[in-house]
């Protein structure tokens, strides 16, 4: 039996965007009387040949180009330890006759681990590298729960399975935006601070703009095992496990920007982005730091749409939502209803319709629970959405704006 780990470790360099890589690793029973390790190696663990044999031929794994050694090297993990030696994952430890110590320390150790990573062609951007963990966790898991090979999930990589399928609704309901970020540099030698600012750079990247994936943010922080906050692609010193919190933004802001970057597109497409920032975003090696005063002063455009798009998703109390209606008749046209459900409570819900129709009292009760200013919140949420579906703005030409009549085809 062979016990599969895996984990977010990320990349230790100086640059102001720090990147990372998902890694697996591998521990078996078999290997503790057969084998002295060296000083500070994993003595349960996979080497690198070992490691690469196990995930081609037992797994079916290939990172698209180069052998699996290639994509192996060694990373530290902090791990419970006694009398010196690491001590076997609960997974593991289950195949032993022997009880789990009452005195235990974390102490590092050096581990073979594989970087999940694969080749895409991207027109002139030729092989270029992308970070393949969703789909890596998925093929894993769906061989470790039809148990058609002697493998066994360890918690930590089961966690990171559970997460990325949370975290795939991020990308398929595009709830990020282009985004910049601001570093202000000190002033050069020899040169003074400007009056009217400093020196700076601004690094196009995208950003996660969903209330949904803060609140798993903080729901799965709370249950991460600790084994997932251990891994470092270095030996350090001061031995630290990860901040849970810091551990799965990082994954998700550099797992969101790598899909982006790598979705491959058409010539076409990409000349309708050039001249735009979108073209610094959706490249990577395009997106080289911006320090000019123009790019300044789309930064300060930018920071105020990401505001209120921002303000416009957490100040209000209500989602707006729609709701088709077919007529019943194959020559009238179908109705697209406007609905205020309440945040906290969806399964309260009211139609504009029945809305504009209300006294002044019965008004006043839905103020209490919306807000005074509901109806300038209203208009604005009709006003991005008119912006996503521009045959919106028809509804928008009346005071009371509470449906929109559709044909056939534009139902559909």
């Amino acid at each position: 039996m062979k016990i599969l780990h895996g984990t977010w470790i990320p990349h230790n360099t100086d640059d102001f965007v720090q990147t990372g890589g998902f890694y697996l690793w591998a521990e078996t029973a078999e290997l503790k009387k057969r084998r002295k390790q060296a000083a500070g190696l994993h003595p349960f663990q996979l080497d690198t040949t070992e490691l690469a044999e196990f995930l081609e031929k037992d797994l079916g794994l290939s990172n698209g180009m180069s052998a699996l050694t290639e994509a192996i090297s060694s990373k530290y993990l902090l791990l419970p330890s006694a009398d010196n030696k690491p001590l076997p994952s609960p997974e593991l430890m289950r195949y032993w006759e022997t009880d789990w110590p009452e005195q235990t320390e974390l102490q590092e150790w050096e581990v073979d681990c594989y970087e999940a990573k694969t080749y895409v062609k991207l027109g002139s951007y030729a092989n270029s590298q992308a970070i393949s963990a969703i789909k890596l966790l998925n093929d894993l898991h769906f061989i470790a729960q039809h148990q058609l090979i002697e493998v066994q999930f360890g918690t930590d990589l089961l966690f990171w399975y559970r997460y990325s399928q949370d975290f795939k609704q991020v990308i398929l309901k595009d709830q990020y935006i282009p985004a910049l970020k601001y570093r202000d540099l000190p002033p050069s030698k020899g040169k003074k601070r400007n009056p009217g600012g400093g020196e700076f750079e601004l690094y196009p990247t995208w950003e996660i703009l969903s209330e949904q994936h803060e609140a798993n943010i903080q729901r799965y922080s709370e249950y991460m095992p600790a084994i997932c906050t251990a891994g470092r692609e270095t030996s350090e010193r001061e031995l630290q496990l990860w901040d849970r919190e810091t551990l799965l933004r990082h994954f998700s802001e550099v797992l969101l920007e790598d899909i982006v970057t790598h979705t491959i597109s058409t010539q076409g497409f990409e000349k309708t982005l050039s001249g735009t920032l979108l073209e610094k975003c959706f490249r990577p090696k395009r997106r080289q730091p911006l320090r000019d005063r123009k790019s300044l002063s789309l930064y300060n455009q930018w920071l105020e749409w990401r505001h209120k798009l921002a303000r416009t998703q957490a100040a209000t109390s209500f989602y707006l939502g729609f709701k088709l209606e077919d007529p019943g008749d194959a020559d009238a046209d179908w109705e697209l209803f406007f609905i205020v459900a309440d945040r906290h409570e969806p399964s309260y819900r009211i139609l504009l319709a029945d809305y504009w129709c209300m006294g002044p009292e019965e008004r006043e009760t839905v103020h209490d629970r919306f807000g005074a200013d509901f109806e300038q919140q209203l208009l604005v949420h009709l006003g991005y959405a008119a912006r996503m579906y521009p045959s919106l703005w028809k509804a928008l030409d009346r005071s009371t704006p509470f449906c929109l009549a559709l044909s056939l085809n534009e139902a559909f």
